[in-house]
């Protein structure tokens, strides 16, 4: 009991590093402890203390020493990956690195988000070409992703600096009406960038704020790249009579000349990653997907 105890005031102190923690996981003979769910549960209580400041810092330290002291746990794959992302968030992208090896080999399941931060992570810490190769196994996963739910067709052309694969929806998410996406990635290293060609419901409703009910049928076309998104063109009476294609196209060539690699951040600032995966990598769930036939323009 009187181990147990400190294992877990090493917990809530958020001492994280392993070599400390092996001789408090261990009893009077050497053998080690298993930990039980209490443990787990007093890790998820110190993360949501009221009376501590959850700076990605101390979530980092909390999770990590769980990770150390409890490696049989059933939890400890998933702790990992969380404490991975802290870590980056804490500006420590070789720590992340340990903790996404911890939790990709220990069989923790990653979402799409997920293995988009592992790959900032990979470059990061010098490990870009497997990066960019994880890149394209994303594109690819996307692609089939698309294909078998069957709410689109699918045409890739290759450009002199890289691929563009143009996916025209023929069901959209109701909040998004995303009814084109052109996705540009790079043949070498480099995020891939998507304009997208949609009627997001609440840029709409300010529209109308603006014009009032001549916005009904207004659209945008967007280039949202890992980092942001930037309006190239839109219309309040919708982009029928636009050459959306020309711009994208134009608009992709341009980007994959110089596409965003790095991002900087100073020593101890959180790793900037690659946030809105829904938005760049766009695929509606047909469980609630609005169909488009009889409805497009073009």
């Amino acid at each position: 009991m009187a181990i147990r105890a400190l294992t877990l005031s090493i917990m809530a102190s958020g001492l994280a590093h392993t070599t400390a923690l092996a001789d408090a996981v261990t009893d009077t003979d050497g053998d080690i402890l298993s930990c039980t769910t209490q443990d787990y549960r007093a890790m998820e209580a110190r993360l949501d203390a009221p009376d501590t400041e959850p700076t990605p810092l101390y979530k980092l330290s909390i999770m990590d020493a769980f990770v150390s002291m409890c490696p049989d746990r059933i939890e400890m794959p998933y702790v990992a990956r969380r404490a991975a992302r802290a870590a980056l968030d804490a500006g420590d992208p070789a720590r992340a690195l340990a903790l996404y090896q911890i939790a990709l080999y220990q069989g923790a399941p990653f979402d799409r988000s997920d293995r988009l931060d592992y790959m900032t992570t990979l470059v990061e810490t010098g490990a870009s070409n497997r990066a960019w190769a994880l890149r394209d196994q994303e594109v690819a996963r996307w692609i089939e992703e698309i294909e078998l739910r069957g709410i689109a067709d699918i045409e890739t052309e290759r450009l002199r600096d890289g691929y563009l694969h143009h996916v025209s929806f023929t069901a959209v998410d109701p909040d998004f009406q995303q009814t084109d996406v052109w996705l540009a990635v790079p043949f070498a290293g480099g995020w891939p960038a998507a304009i997208v060609r949609g009627s997001d419901q609440k840029r709409t409703a300010l529209r109308r704020m603006v014009s009032g009910n001549r916005a009904l049928a207004y659209e945008h076309l967007d280039l949202v790249r890992c980092r942001g998104r930037t309006t190239l063109t839109q219309n309040d009476d919708g982009l029928g009579r636009v050459d959306v294609e020309a711009i994208a196209e134009e608009t992709a060539r341009s980007y994959l000349q110089r596409p965003d690699v790095y991002y900087d951040y100073g020593d101890g600032e959180p790793v900037s990653t690659c946030f809105d995966a829904h938005r760049l990598f766009v695929s509606p769930d047909p469980r609630n997907a609005l169909s488009l036939s009889g409805v497009r323009t073009y």
